[in-house]
Order: structure tokens, then C-alpha cells, then sequence
């Protein structure tokens, strides 16, 4: 057999494989594509990226229906941050219809109520969080800030009390409380809180007090160093009524 015969047998076979694995290799892409939607969708910061990926997601056949309900999850918070209040009630009431039992869902929806301005209904949201869960921290904080929202000054107190006994380190939870105290007139328990808030990482030492200079509090440096004349600040600015405080936060 010559070799030219020779060399065109193993080309033949060699391309032949080839094929097949060209097959399989775009499939495997394929795949890899979907995958690469479904994870940018899961952890994407930018929203109008993230709705993007996600919403190529939910054209994939090969989502099971967990992963669909937390595709619709991650939708409806894209869609929350960019102000899609009605798209992302939809895309949520789809990840429950899925997975009812979902509680995280169930306060994202809250959210989606509170971030549209719909008290009574993101207090409902929260509340029927907390009637399968009553210690969901992130129900208490927000639900307390539905009622204050609501005015229900005493109910918003009590959630926040009892997500501080639950997560006593979150600083987030102690500056919303300090908030709601300031509002009300309470500066001794809004001053307590904030220096909590402060301990608990809410914000810096440093940035506290570069707050309360350009405030007109305090006329010290910016050092982070938290002394007397810092703390005196404080409790002038909180006596004040608290102005340009670190924002409320939902958690």
C-alpha cells in the first residue's frame, strides 16, 4: 500500500473524529453558555446586566424548576433596583408559584411593596414571613420599618428589640433603630444606639466623625480615634435631631 493511500486512510479517521468531537464540543458550549446566563443572573451587580442574564436564563429548557424559582428571584431584585416595582411583584409572585415555601422570597416581595411605597402591603409580606418564621431577622428589621413608615412607633420598636436580641452585632440593625429613637424624640436612646451601631461596624469611627465636622459638631481630625470630644459630638448632633443621619437601611 502506498503511502499516499496510507496518509488518506488516517486523514479520513482523523477527520471523522474531529467531527465528532465538533458535535460534542458544541454542545458542551451550549451548555457552557447557559451556565455562564445562569450564574452572571445568580451574582451579577449591574442590574440592567443582570436582568439581561437572567432573562436568557429563563429561555433554557434545562432549568429545573428550583432553578427557575431562584432565576425569578433574581430577577425581580434587578428589577426592584431599577425601579421596576410592578415587573419584579411579577417575577417574584412566579419564583412562589414555584416554590411556595420560599421565605426569602417572601421578603423580597415585601421589599418590592416597601421600595414602591406600599406600607400595608410590605407589612403584610413581612408578617406572613414571621407567621412561619417569627425569627426571620430580616422580616423583624424590615417589618419595623414598614411600621414606621405606617407610624406605628411602638410596633417598629418592638421588631427591631427583638431582631437586636436575635443578631445583637448588626450595626445595621442598631443605626435603624437609633433612626426611628432620633424621629421620636428619644436622644438618649438614639445616642445609645448609635454608639452600638458604631461598635457593630455600621460605620467608621473615622467616617462618624467627618460627619459630624462637615455638620458643624465637631472640630477635631478625622483620626478614628474615638475620645470624649467625639462623643460629646455625638450627643450634641443626636440632641439636635439627628441631621443628615447614616441612612435606614432594609436588610
Amino acid at each position: 500500500m502506498s503511502k499516499r493511500i496510507i496518509f488518506g486512510a488516517r486523514a479520513l479517521v482523523v477527520g471523522l473524529c474531529l467531527a465528532a468531537v465538533g458535535v460534542t464540543t458544541t454542545a458542551k458550549h451550549a451548555h457552557a453558555d447557559w451556565e455562564d446566563d445562569y450564574f452572571a443572573c445568580l451574582s451579577e451587580n449591574n442590574a440592567n446586566r443582570g436582568i439581561e442574564a437572567c432573562e436568557r436564563t429563563l429561555r433554557s429548557p434545562a432549568l429545573t424548576g428550583e432553578e427557575r424559582a431562584g432565576v425569578f428571584q433574581a430577577l425581580a431584585k434587578f428589577q426592584r433596583k431599577t425601579r421596576q416595582y410592578d415587573a419584579a411583584r411579577s417575577s417574584l409572585e412566579q419564583s412562589l408559584a414555584l416554590d411556595p415555601s420560599n421565605l426569602v422570597a417572601m421578603v423580597a416581595m415585601g421589599d418590592a411593596h416597601y421600595a414602591d411605597q406600599n406600607f400595608v402591603l410590605a407589612r403584610d409580606s413581612y408578617s406572613e414571613v414571621l407567621s412561619r418564621n417569627s425569627a426571620d431577622v430580616r422580616a423583624l428589621n424590615n417589618r419595623a420599618l414598614a411600621f414606621a413608615a405606617l407610624g406605628e412607633f411602638d410596633a417598629a420598636l418592638q421588631d427591631l428589640q427583638l431582631a437586636l436580641t436575635l443578631t445583637p452585632n448588626n450595626g445595621d440593625i442598631w443605626n435603624n433603630r437609633a433612626n426611628l429613637n432620633c424621629r421620636f424624640g428619644r436622644a438618649s436612646e438614639a445616642f445609645t444606639d448609635r454608639m452600638q451601631a458604631l461598635y457593630s461596624g455600621r460605620f467608621t469611627a473615622a467616617a462618624a466623625q467627618a460627619g459630624l465636622r462637615s455638620s458643624g459638631y465637631y472640630r477635631g481630625p478625622a483620626d478614628g480615634i474615638w475620645g470624649p470630644d467625639s462623643e460629646d459630638a455625638l450627643k450634641d448632633w443626636t440632641d439636635a435631631g439627628c441631621p443628615d443621619a447614616p441612612k435606614t437601611r432594609l436588610i
